[in-house]
């Protein structure tokens, strides 16, 4: 057993070096495997981001599109119940470019107050789809759409940016306090999950007269599932740090790292 004190300051604990002296994050490629998973991360949430702007940009088009505007021959109507009141639907014919095109558009009001069928009528259409129209002088719901999606996509995308968010920060933790090598440490747990919210408490062994009880807390989520130890069992972890009482805590025999502390307690 070797006796350490880089874990935090006054700190002394029992430990042994399962891997010499190499540095924690290169041991089983630890560093490029949260690097290529934070990565992936990444790239997956970049392209939610992506999708929802392009939503976002297709749905304000009547907003900012600068359609252009024709003259339109109300071909047909058809009185219909809207979501609060009566609304017509009208179908529409005009040209863009040559080209005849027929297509239907509402408007809030019963088709009692439009102009007969065989009237004419000035739309705005979307250059690009010019089959997607609004008729000028009626109210749209483009401004309560933009509104609503932002809503709708505020919670997700915020979750998303916290995930990715939260990946980059374990990738940092490992870089920084993997720089130093693994230690096997064993103490004996405090209080076991999941009465604490998945936090494991340690106490661990220490050494020489007057030297001061010392605590390692770390969560279990980010490490896989493994049998959840009973308070006041022995328990053996691996930790690693700079010496500031921040560590990385891994199990021998399971995947996943986790971020904890060493503490001097009373």
């Amino acid at each position: 057993m070797d006796m350490t004190t880089v874990l935090a300051p006054g700190v002394h604990v029992q430990a042994s070096k399962p891997f010499g002296d190499t540095p924690a994050r290169g041991v089983d490629a630890l560093m490029a495997r949260w690097v290529r998973s934070a990565r992936a991360r990444t790239v997956v949430v970049s392209l939610v981001f992506i999708v929802a702007a392009l939503v976002f940009w297709h749905a304000g088009k009547p907003i900012w599109g600068n359609w252009a505007e024709t003259n339109a021959v109300i071909t047909s109507q058809r009185d219909y119940q809207g979501r609060f009141d009566p609304a017509c639907d009208l179908g529409l014919a005009y040209r863009v470019d040559g080209r005849q095109i027929r297509t239907h558009a509402s408007v809030p009001e019963p088709c009692t107050v439009m102009p007969s069928i065989g009237a004419a009528m000035v739309v705005r259409h979307d250059q690009f789809d010019p089959g997607w129209v609004q008729i000028r002088g009626f109210p749209q719901p483009t401004g309560l759409l933009l509104i609503g999606l932002s809503v709708l996509m505020l919670t997700p995308l915020a979750s998303l940016a916290l995930y990715l968010g939260i990946a980059w920060r374990r990738v940092a933790a490992v870089r920084q306090l993997g720089d130093a090598p693994w230690y096997e440490i064993t103490g004996t747990v405090q209080t076991s999950p999941p009465a604490t919210r998945n936090l494991l408490r340690l106490a661990l062994q220490h050494t020489g007269p007057g030297q001061a009880n010392t605590e390692l807390r770390f969560g279990i989520r980010p490490i896989s599932f493994f049998p959840l130890p009973a308070a006041g069992s022995t328990f053996t972890v691996r930790v690693t740090g700079t010496g500031s009482g921040k560590v990385l805590v891994a199990l021998p025999g399971h995947a996943g790292v986790a971020l904890g502390t060493i503490t001097a307690t009373p």
